[in-house]
């Protein structure tokens, strides 16, 4: 699966995982499981073992909570999370790299 994001997105997403010292990847996956938790809580959504991740983090930023609404309304609609290695092999065809 691959996330298009626009330039901008793209870098502020980039910019975020590098203040927080984790892969974009990883941010938009935190972004996820944020938005499934608030869905649990209000009641939408059955309790799935991946909500109880013990790495998971809450966004901090507006920027965060943004990435997290993007990715769930991304996975909901049928779409998938790419891997860090996907990620880093579509910024560098951005960037013209090989």
């Amino acid at each position: 699966m691959n996330v298009m994001l626009d330039r901008t997105s793209e870098k502020e997403l980039l910019e975020l995982a590098r203040e927080i010292g984790k892969a974009p990847a990883e941010v938009l996956r935190e972004l996820v499981h944020e938005a499934a938790v608030s869905r649990k809580t209000n009641g939408n959504v059955k309790a799935a073992s991946a909500l109880t991740d013990p790495a998971y983090e809450p966004s901090r930023t507006e920027l965060g909570r943004k990435l997290r609404d993007l990715s769930r309304k991304h996975v909901e609609g049928g779409g998938k999370l790419l891997t860090v290695d996907e990620i880093n092999r579509e910024v560098a065809e951005n960037r013209g790299e090989r």
